[in-house]
């Protein structure tokens, strides 16, 4: 019998900063019958506004927009994104709060191999 969850690709990061309006994400990176998955849980507090969530395709060293979603996090909210169509390329993640500047850079990657 084989698990929904592929054995190839599981990680999981935690994206923290430091101080008034801090973000607190553990952030998973898996893929589930082949479909490349971030699961996003907020370990701090409610959100202060909303901030955007974006996935990017990894192509050839050069990322490409593929979905953003804007969110207000509650304590404890999760959120995922499923990208059936992403065959076997890198997808990365990005969290951008509105109420602070962070550099760009990628919080998390999966990459589904067949």
């Amino acid at each position: 019998m084989t698990s929904p969850l592929d054995a190839q690709q599981a990680q999981t990061s935690t994206l923290a900063q430091a101080g008034a309006g801090a973000v607190n994400l553990e952030i998973k990176s898996l893929c589930v019958n082949g479909v490349a998955t971030f699961k996003i849980l907020n370990r701090g507090e409610r959100w202060p506004r909303m901030g955007t969530l974006k996935v990017y395709r990894v192509e050839a060293g050069d990322l490409k927009p593929v979905s953003e979603r804007k969110m207000r996090f509650a304590r404890g909210q999760t959120a995922s994104f499923r990208m059936k169509k992403a065959g076997e390329n890198k997808m990365a993640l990005y969290v951008e709060p509105s109420w602070y500047e962070r550099p760009f850079q990628q919080d998390a990657e999966v990459q589904c191999v067949k």
